[in-house]
């Protein structure tokens, strides 16, 4: 395995809206496909939460789920693919969490309260199959 064969896939993004992902409420991610990338027994794949701006503090929980299909009905939550949750004293940076994926699909799943205000981003990153 070598790092030319991990691609970054986003799935929630500041600008995938066209406006910035600030937000006090929940945000589904978008579906990213797997098809192409390395499965013996479920995906090992790499999460990424960077966090922005915040300009309001309150509690952000983000986690992954996984479908066999892209529609919104199908995901529900992958075990252990959950980041820490921030507090009332969010700050900036970025979390890493290794889990497993056993479907085709996978999204994160942004969900803040109180009166948060964060701008966030999350990617997944996947090996690909060399074949």
């Amino acid at each position: 395995m070598t790092v030319a064969n991990w691609n970054i896939k986003t799935t929630l993004h500041p600008t995938r809206r066209g406006v910035s992902n600030a937000t006090t409420a929940n945000s589904s991610g978008a579906a990213v496909d797997l098809l192409g990338y390395i499965n013996p027994g479920g995906r090992a794949l790499k999460g990424l939460l960077s966090v922005g701006a915040v300009t309001s503090t309150g509690h952000l929980a983000v986690r992954f789920q996984e479908s066999s299909t892209s529609g919104e009905s199908g995901f529900a939550d992958i075990s252990g693919a959950a980041f820490t949750a921030t507090g009332d004293t969010a700050t900036t940076g970025s979390e890493e969490i290794v889990f497993r994926a056993s479907k085709r699909y996978v999204r994160a799943i942004g969900a803040a309260s109180d009166t948060a205000n964060i701008d966030y981003a999350v990617y997944v990153l996947a090996e690909k199959c060399l074949t």
